[in-house]
């Protein structure tokens, strides 16, 4: 048994793997195989998702969390606020998590590059009023088990590629672009309108580019992965985006599936 003091130690967690957690987004399942609500969780009408109640699919379809992931039936998704003696305290809005109480969890997040996910034991310390609170205590290392698998979306979004192949440093109001559209869009790259002046790029060459998002432009380095030369359109993905510009991404992409599914223009 793992204690909560020196518990990252015994079971051999690194205490930075763990930090990396802090602020981010995380899915909680069950290791035991049984239902979220399985252990006294509130049942009926699931509650919006996560600290900020984003609201679930209209007609019970799928829900794609904040951490761009689809969330099934045995997932909580909770925020991680901090990490205190090799303990992670998290909150969620999500009342099925009363149920996690003195059960192990697998403790899933993202990265750029993949989805990571340590073993632990949760303990509820707050289960009324919201948020539930809960401390994990890791029972084993930090542990990569699938490549990123980005959720994509079909949106046209106003881009500008840069014409010079330099991808480092800040980008200049003079920097001469290729103005196109997207076809669709993830947190991890895109599709693109083929136009005039990008037809000599391939699969391997690295360009700037910049999104139109509605908020304010989002600018990156990105890498081209393929041409469909049927449709006239370039693949692109996007390389080493910070987490910052991950994040914009992903709620951009939410919003996008909450309006499409609604019946609204993206």
């Amino acid at each position: 048994m793992v204690e909560e003091r020196g518990g990252v130690e015994e079971a051999g967690v690194e205490e930075a793997a763990l930090d990396a957690l802090v602020g981010r987004w995380a899915m909680l399942r069950p290791a035991d195989g049984q239902p979220v609500e399985a252990a006294g969780g509130a049942r009926g009408a699931r509650p919006g998702v996560g600290p900020t109640g984003s609201a679930g699919s209209p007609g019970g379809g799928q829900v794609v969390s904040l951490a761009g992931v689809v969330l099934a039936d045995d997932a909580v998704e909770a925020a991680v606020m901090a990490l205190e003696g090799g303990v992670l305290r998290c909150e969620t809005r999500d009342r099925r998590a009363a149920g996690l109480d003195e059960r192990p969890v697998l403790v899933e997040f993202g990265t750029p590059a993949a989805m990571l996910q340590v073993p632990a034991t949760a303990r509820v310390l707050v289960s009324w009023p919201l948020p539930v609170v809960l401390a994990l205590t890791p029972s084993g290392p930090v542990e990569q088990y699938q490549r990123r698998v980005w959720v994509r979306v079909p949106v046209a979004v106003p881009v500008e590629v840069a014409v010079a192949a330099t991808v480092e440093g800040e980008a200049g109001s003079e920097e001469p672009r290729v103005a196109t559209v997207s076809r669709d869009l993830s947190a991890g790259g895109c599709r693109l309108e083929l136009v005039p002046g990008l037809e000599r790029l391939g699969p391997g060459d690295e360009r700037r580019v910049v999104l139109g998002l509605p908020d304010q432009p989002l600018v990156l380095a990105a890498r081209v992965v393929g041409r469909g030369e049927r449709d006239r359109t370039l693949r692109l993905e996007f390389l080493a985006p910070p987490e910052a510009a991950v994040k914009r991404l992903l709620r951009f992409v939410f919003d996008v599936q909450l309006r499409q599914r609604r019946g609204q223009d993206p």
